[in-house]
């Protein structure tokens, strides 16, 4: 059902958040727009948890397709290409600040994408883009800690009367003194990325206390529309960790890893060495099952030994012993250090394929496969009579 709500921020920007209209069979999707700026954000995820992985498989994009400005790609290049700079870091700032906030134990392979539908000349999507994810993410049945809001505040104004601005236009964030985005969700503060002219530390903590003020607001907008038409959470199994081995590991080595990654009592490379040595002593207590394995050089050895002897003399299975040459030995295999010899008869069978192919592929050079195969008759070569006709009769 679809279902939608508008936030009032300040300055009299507004953000609108909508669902159950577009993209309904992802997981979660929010349409948001916030004056002519348009995205819509989905999220979706595998019902089964990844076996064999010790991590969080997210995937997150964000695209700006040329028709959200209204224009279509022409010329040679009538596609649109690679995401651009602008679209990879800003898929990074979606993915900061939600990553964190998914249960520990959560496996399942998750994405979440945002398309920009339309862009206006005057605001910068993205902050539409990581509200949307936030707003999607909240709305589906991922296991979620959020939601999270995002703010991007400028410091406008003459000198001595700047004030902040929520979402400053691309003409503001030309002369504002701060450039700063803003993540959190309503407890706290999640992400900050900011540029500044040389500011005083105040500016900057007024700054985000500021946004944080914003985000507040489109965190309980966001809660308001998932009780409306969110979709209950799946139930993840906690991890299972063994609590009397973590103590007995840091009642052993706690305090001596403490010291060792002390970086201003060590510095950074005595800091390694520390390190390297305290798992180096923890190896060696391991048991041999867990112990890493060390590649031999045993089997290696055998398997040159047997394929030199090959080389040099080959047995077939009928107990008939076939003498090999070393003049055209190949290495079968990179790991190998013997040569394995190619009989000089199946070279020449080879040969012969090979330029029958080329005879009946290109007319052209019949000429100089004629004076080829004349000079390697003439060569000792094992062709026998029956094949030397055949080929007569393919000359012909």
């Amino acid at each position: 059902m679809k279902q939608d709500i508008t936030i009032e921020l300040a300055g009299g920007k507004q953000i609108k958040f909508e669902t159950g209209r577009l993209a309904r069979q992802a997981s979660g999707a929010a349409f948001t727009t916030s004056g002519d700026n348009a995205v819509l954000a989905t999220a979706v995820a595998s019902p089964d948890p990844k076996e064999g992985i010790d991590f969080f498989p997210l995937t997150v994009e964000y695209r700006e397709f040329t028709y959200a400005g209204g224009r279509i790609p022409g010329g040679f290049i009538k596609r649109e290409g690679r995401p651009s700079e602008k679209e990879i870091l800003t898929s990074r700032q979606i993915d900061r600040p939600i990553r964190p906030l998914f249960p520990e134990a959560f496996r399942n392979e998750t994405q979440v994408v945002a398309f920009v539908y339309s862009a206006d000349k005057e605001n910068d999507p993205d902050v539409l883009g990581i509200n949307g994810a936030s707003c999607a993410l909240a709305l589906s049945d991922i296991p979620f800690h959020g939601p999270v809001g995002a703010v991007r505040v400028g410091y406008v104004g003459e000198p001595g009367a700047e004030q902040y601005v929520v979402d400053p236009t691309y003409t503001e964030r030309l002369t504002s003194k701060l450039n700063i985005m803003v993540v959190g969700t309503k407890d706290g503060i999640v992400m900050v990325e900011s540029g500044a002219k040389e500011v005083p530390e105040e500016v900057v903590v007024g700054a985000i206390e500021f946004a944080h003020v914003e985000i507040k607001k489109i965190c309980a907008g966001i809660e308001d529309l998932v009780k409306r038409s969110g979709k209950t959470k799946r139930t993840v199994t906690p991890l299972e960790n063994d609590e009397a081995y973590a103590g007995a590991m840091k009642s052993k080595v706690g305090a001596r890893l403490k010291e060792a990654l002390d970086t201003k009592k060590n510095p950074k490379f005595e800091s390694y060495a520390k390190v390297k040595e305290i798992k180096d002593e923890l190896k060696k207590d391991l048991p041999r099952a867990m112990q890493p394995r060390r590649r031999s050089s045993a089997g290696t050895s055998r398997t040159c030994a047997s394929r030199s002897s090959a080389s040099r003399c080959s047995r077939r299975a009928s107990g008939r012993t076939i003498a090999r040459s070393t003049r055209f030995a190949r290495s079968r295999s990179r790991r190998a250090c013997s040569r394995a010899c190619m009989d000089r008869r199946c070279l020449h069978a080879a040969r012969r394929r090979r330029w029958c192919r080329r005879r009946w592929a290109r007319p052209t050079m019949r000429s100089a496969w004629r004076a080829t195969r004349a000079s390697r008759s003439a060569s000792s070569c094992c062709i026998t009579t029956s094949h030397r006709s055949r080929w007569a009769r393919l000359d012909a």
